[in-house]
């Protein structure tokens, strides 16, 4: 399973399938709020500036999390001999970049349209297209049977019991729960019916009453649908390339006008066939055979 966060997605698209990303780089020397330093920047004397869109520059990550992350200013001056960015007095960064902060230069594209795209093509993924979920909040209450389930489930493999230790050790055998179709949906433990028990044959515990201790904590494992990605922080768990393929053929469609049709329609339908080389790896969740879909399907 794949970790990428939203502002690693987008610097992927820029980079490989849309070819708009200008430069990037880290500060190295002291900056300001109106001024970036990076002495690795190779272009020419006023270069950003007279891009046509001028070029932004926009802080990616920063030493302590803090501002000025994900702010983006836009380029007045660049002086390559000290390579000092300077950024329009119109609106300044609110704090100063410092050494180790990481940035981005574009000019072609913007960050937020990137976003939009991203988040487009996770809304329209499949019902197969999963990625793991762990919720540990829920906890069992004397003589109850049912539980309503924490939100976000798609799929339940596993649940287990914390211990008096604090451990999750036996799960719960998958024949002594199911999750019913309500909204939302609820777990219900039960047994084999003792009406039907076969002596020399083992049916487990009753669950909501002698096996429940009053107050411990489930541990619910499962799966979810990938989450929209809101901040540049956000973590997608599928597979990036078909993510970032979809989402730059989503931004070069939107292009599309009569002047340059042919252009941005034959690079469109280009990363939408990449995309799909990818798309099997999106959905290859194997699902275990206990496994348990929450709701209607």
């Amino acid at each position: 399973m794949s970790e990428t966060n939203r502002a690693s997605l987008i610097e992927m698209m820029l980079r490989v399938p849309l070819r708009g990303l200008v430069d990037s780089g880290t500060v190295d020397g002291t900056s300001s709020t109106s001024t970036v330093v990076c002495d690795t920047l190779e272009r020419p004397d006023d270069f950003y500036q007279n891009m046509t869109p001028v070029a932004k520059v926009r802080i990616v990550s920063t030493t302590d999390g803090a501002a000025p992350k994900s702010e983006e200013r836009r380029i007045s001056d660049f002086v390559n001999s000290t390579g000092t960015i300077t950024i329009s007095t119109d609106k300044l960064f609110s704090a100063a970049p410092a050494v180790g902060d990481t940035f981005v230069i574009l000019s072609e594209y913007e960050w937020s349209e990137l976003a939009a795209a991203l988040n487009l093509v996770i809304d329209s993924l499949p019902e197969s297209a999963l990625v793991p979920k762990i919720d540990g909040t829920m906890t069992a209450q004397a003589d109850t049977q049912e539980y309503t389930l924490p939100d976000g489930f798609r799929v339940i493999y596993r649940i287990t019991q914390e211990n008096d230790s604090g451990d999750y050790v036996t799960p719960i055998p998958p024949d002594q729960y199911t999750i019913l179709d309500t909204n939302p949906p609820k777990l219900k433990l039960y047994q084999f019916p003792t009406e039907l028990d076969a002596e020399g044959f083992y049916y487990g515990s009753l669950w909501y009453n002698s096996r429940l201790s009053d107050g411990k904590h489930f541990r619910i494992e499962g799966f979810t649908k990938q989450e929209r990605l809101e901040t540049d922080d956000d973590i997608c768990y599928l597979n990036p390339l078909y993510i970032v393929f979809k989402a730059a053929a989503l931004v070069l469609a939107s292009r599309v006008t009569a002047a340059d049709y042919d252009s941005y329609k034959t690079r469109a339908q280009e990363l939408e066939r990449q995309a799909e080389t990818y798309y099997d790896d999106l959905i290859d969740t194997m699902l275990p055979p206990d496994a348990k879909w929450c709701g209607a399907r």
